[in-house]
């Protein structure tokens, strides 16, 4: 993505109040490699997660299987933080294609609909 692109895209679609969560990075070659994984997960999932942690519960990070999310270095911060990788096996993301469609979007919708309610009723959602 260009940077002009990227400035674009940010200065379009993102208010002030999310922007800080937003991380995007491009590698050379277009494709996600373990340092680049490694940062983002450092300085961005990292920070994001732990400012939203509830009463110290454990945090889980669902990530498919491909090897940048499985390295030493990353599990070793995912520990500091007391933060669970559940990595699924590689090459099956597809095959698990149908829990996204049948729970996950049912799940969206209706925590949507919650965080919308608790917006009009002039709640705090955290």
């Amino acid at each position: 993505m260009s940077k002009a692109l990227q400035r674009k895209f940010t200065s379009a679609t993102l208010s002030a109040n999310i922007y800080h969560a937003i991380s995007v990075v491009t590698s050379p070659n277009g494709w996600t490699d373990r340092e680049l994984c490694e940062m983002w997960f450092r300085k961005t999932f990292v920070s994001n997660a732990l400012a939203c942690r509830v009463n110290d519960k454990p945090i889980v990070l669902s990530v498919d299987g491909h090897d940048s999310h499985e390295t030493d270095k990353l599990k070793a911060v995912a520990y500091e933080y007391g933060i669970i990788i559940l990595a699924f096996p590689s090459k099956t993301t597809h095959k698990l294609q149908p829990l996204d469609v049948g729970v996950f979007s049912s799940l969206q919708r209706k925590w949507t609909a919650h965080c919308g309610q608790h917006i009009i009723d002039g709640i705090k959602i955290n």
